[in-house]
Parts: C-alpha cells; structure tokens; sequence
C-alpha cells in the first residue's frame, strides 16, 4: 500500500461514515466528545485554515508590491478584502458568484495573451520549445523545480 492508497483510506471512510449518517464531522465530534475537546478540535481547525491561508494572503501581497508597488501591508489588507467581496457575493447566488471568478480568469488570460503579443516569440521556437524542453540558462533548472514545487504544493 503506498502513501496515497492510505490517505485515498483515511479519507473514504469519514466520508463514508457522515454520508451513512446524514451529518458532517463536526456535527458527529460536537455530538460525541466533551465540551474541552470539541474547543481544542475548533481551535486546531481555525489554526489550520489560518496556516493555509497565510501563504495566499502573502503571495497576493507580493504580487501586488512586485506589479504596483503597492506596501506589503496594504497588499494584505487588499488580499483580506478581496476575500469579503467574494464571501459578500455569495448572498446574490452562486452563478454570480461564478460569473465574477469567470471574469477574473478572462482576465488573466487576456492579459497572458496581451504579453505574448507584445512579446512576439517565434511561433518554431515555442513549438520546438513544448515537445523538445531544455533549460539553458545558470539556474534555470532550480527555478523549474520551484515553480513545480509551487504547483503541487497547494
């Protein structure tokens, strides 16, 4: 059994178990152990979404501070508010909810192809690049490795 057969098994049956039941697993915990625990559980949970959060949070404020020099604070408090937006939207229904996140990816999208306009590359040298890939330049093999590291990671 290898390590992804065993979460595939942590996972399956907790599911499992609330889908028999009819209730989530935290109305199963809230029913079954006592009052410290399920504060401890609630307290690790909110621990854990904090943890996973802050390297979005911060990815956007570099992002921001890279592309308008915008303060490392103030990207933070944009990430934070962009989030309440999105949350505030939910109250209009999901297909705006969608729509908006639609529109964003529009717009990156045209924004990608807005640079590989303006940057003109020839059409065989990225051809030639995605079937026959090599990295040519000092350190180009590490910023692939991160860059492949920051794509499974999340």
């Amino acid at each position: 059994m290898d390590r992804a057969s065993g979460a595939d098994l942590c996972f399956h049956n907790p599911v499992l178990f609330c889908k028999i039941r009819g209730k989530h697993l935290a109305e199963h915990c809230k029913a079954e152990y006592p009052s410290p625990v399920k504060y401890c559980l609630w307290i690790l949970a909110g621990v854990a979404v904090i943890a996973a959060d802050i390297p979005a949070v911060l990815g956007t404020a570099f992002a921001l501070n890279i592309l308008f020099r915008i303060p490392m604070w103030s990207g933070v408090l944009l990430a934070g508010l962009n989030t309440l937006l999105l949350h505030g939207m939910q109250r209009y229904g999901i297909r705006k909810l969608e729509g908006a996140i639609g529109m964003l990816v529009m717009v990156v999208g045209g924004c990608f192809f807005a640079v590989m306009i303006k940057a003109s590359p020839s059409a065989k040298e990225m051809v030639t690049g995605m079937f026959v890939p090599k990295l040519n330049a000092k350190g180009a093999t590490i910023d692939a490795i991160a860059l492949l590291g920051a794509l499974i990671m999340p």
